[in-house]
């Protein structure tokens, strides 16, 4: 009979990283699995200092855990982790950071190395688009960039399901009805769990922001809706227009 296999650091660690996850960097994951388990959240970009250099952004874009959760939704009553197989990257690399830095949170640091996880070809579509929007906004005005993102006015963009949060997806390449569908499935598992308001961290900062439940349910539909009346196409256009869709100049460059 074999040696009984090592546990990973990570089991001997009192720390509850995973369980009590709150936001993760979006890295262009794809798998329909991750977006019928976590929200995919678009924030404003917030100028805040942090422990690593992070550029400027018009928005970010985080899988979130809404506080009232008190667990990430991935993490199964076994204590273990229900997407192990397709895990965000930030989870696979943990607890390095995409800059090379271990996170501070880890008290274990260099004893878990966790996985090498290459720069995803999605982070240069996105700086290609954050870029262009930035310019937009300097030139043009908010308005400029709300009008390149579909949105009706800069005042009036949603919390999670807004413009930014489609271009992100159809940079990263998912198939888009799957992970509508399944953002719809997490928000109704919320619902039915009792939660009538969802509050989340403010990526760099240590602010809340949140909202009705139902009215997270609404965005998404409107959301829906406007795909279905042609939104992603539009969107689509305008960001090969700019060299930032799949196999565009943002990669050409890389």
């Amino acid at each position: 009979m074999g040696a009984e296999p090592a546990r990973l650091p990570c089991q001997l660690c009192p720390e509850p990283c995973c369980p009590a996850v709150k936001r993760l960097p979006y890295a262009g994951e794809t798998h329909p699995v991750l977006f019928g388990r976590l929200l995919l959240g678009a924030f404003p970009d917030v100028e805040a200092p942090g422990p690593w250099p992070v550029p400027r952004r018009p928005f970010v874009v985080e899988w979130v855990v809404p506080g009232e959760a008190g667990a990430c939704p991935a993490f199964t009553s076994e204590g273990l982790c229900g997407v192990h197989p397709v895990r965000p990257a930030a989870c696979r690399r943990f607890p390095r950071t995409r800059f090379g830095l271990f996170h501070p949170r880890c008290p274990l640091g260099a004893a878990v190395r966790g996985e090498a996880v290459a720069e995803p070809r999605f982070l240069h579509r996105q700086a290609a688009l954050d870029a262009h929007l930035l310019n937009l906004s300097a030139r043009e005005g908010a308005g400029a960039m709300a009008a390149f993102l579909g949105e009706a006015a800069p005042d009036r963009m949603p919390l999670l399901y807004n413009g930014y949060w489609l271009a992100a997806v159809l940079l990263a390449g998912v198939d888009l009805q799957a992970a509508l569908a399944g953002q719809e499935a997490v928000l109704e598992a919320y619902r039915e769990a009792g939660f009538a308001e969802l509050t989340f961290l403010v990526p760099d900062t240590d602010f809340e922001a949140g909202g009705p439940v139902d009215g997270c349910l609404a965005n998404l539909r409107w959301l829906r809706l406007r795909v279905e009346e042609g939104l992603a196409a539009a969107l689509r256009e305008r960001l090969r227009a700019i060299g930032a869709a799949p196999g565009g100049a943002a990669e050409a460059a890389t």
